[in-house]
């Protein structure tokens, strides 16, 4: 099925043909890297917010298109300030 010109087949499929559950989770190998993971195996948008000691964010917003490729899960560098929460 394509919408404005675009094949959506890749999200038809993981919502209604796969077996999957809306579940992402996050891992933090170490202090400057982030990896979300997509648990459930169905694609879902999800937001990052980095809240550093300065008092400085970094907020980014990713769409369900992430997953298009299928890949588990992806992996994000922090900037070089150190975090304080997630």
């Amino acid at each position: 099925m394509k919408f404005q010109g675009e094949n959506l087949d890749w999200f038809w499929k993981s919502w209604y043909f796969d077996i999957g559950y809306p579940d992402l989770g996050i891992i933090m190998p170490d202090s400057k890297t982030i990896v979300v993971e997509n648990i459930g195996r169905l694609p879902l948008p999800f937001v990052t917010i980095i809240n550093y000691e300065d008092g400085t964010n970094n907020t980014m917003e990713y769409n369900m298109k992430i997953w298009k490729i299928r890949k588990p899960n992806w992996l994000f560098q922090s900037p070089p300030r150190r975090r304080s929460e997630i």
